[in-house]
């Protein structure tokens, strides 16, 4: 678990978790008492981390643009976890979409027929984990103390529950966040 530090009026750090600590607020004199909580830490979150590949392909962006590659994919009996479609403001009339997993020959096919290739450029994992206030803070500041830089995150809770897809630099970054995220 690490501690808070803060420091109190006089430039005296103060440590521990849950402690009360002297902290100067501008607009208020003397110094006031603020309870501090430790950032990061606590109990062990519990999170299911597994690679998985982004599959991607450009679209038209119009109606129906996006669905006439779902369909495709749905037909094949794809059960897609993870779509993330937008505009491409650079190319105007176009979009990109991107979406995993493809599972077995049958959904390769059909990704390959609508225009999907499995990206090389992005290595990326799926976290899921228990739902609780700060989970998306703490997952992010444990990358970064590690000095993991983030291409991409896309999340959402359903219930108690929450999904996350992380998308890394490398396979490298990907590995090493793995690991650090299944410590937690």
């Amino acid at each position: 678990m690490v501690e808070p530090v803060v420091k109190d009026t006089l430039g005296k750090t103060v440590t521990g978790s849950g402690a009360k600590a002297f902290h100067h607020v501008p607009w208020a004199f003397p110094a006031v008492p603020v309870t501090v909580f430790p950032l990061f830490g606590g109990l062990p979150m519990a999170l299911s981390v597994t690679r998985t590949d982004i599959w991607v392909a450009g679209m038209k962006d119009r109606p129906g643009g996006l669905n006439e590659k779902l369909a495709l994919l749905a037909g094949a009996g794809a059960q897609l976890e993870f779509v993330l479609a937008r505009r491409t403001p650079e190319k105007p009339g176009a979009g990109v979409v991107f979406l995993a997993p493809v599972r077995g020959a049958r959904q390769v096919a059909a990704a390959k027929k609508a225009g999907f290739h499995k990206s090389k450029s992005l290595c990326s994992l799926r976290v899921t984990g228990p739902d609780k206030p700060g989970t998306g803070a703490k997952i992010t500041a444990a990358l970064a103390r590690k000095r993991i830089n983030l291409r991409g995150i896309s999340a959402a809770a359903l219930g108690k529950r929450f999904v996350m897809y992380l998308a890394l630099d490398c396979a490298a970054d990907a590995a090493k966040a793995a690991g650090i995220l299944r410590k937690m």
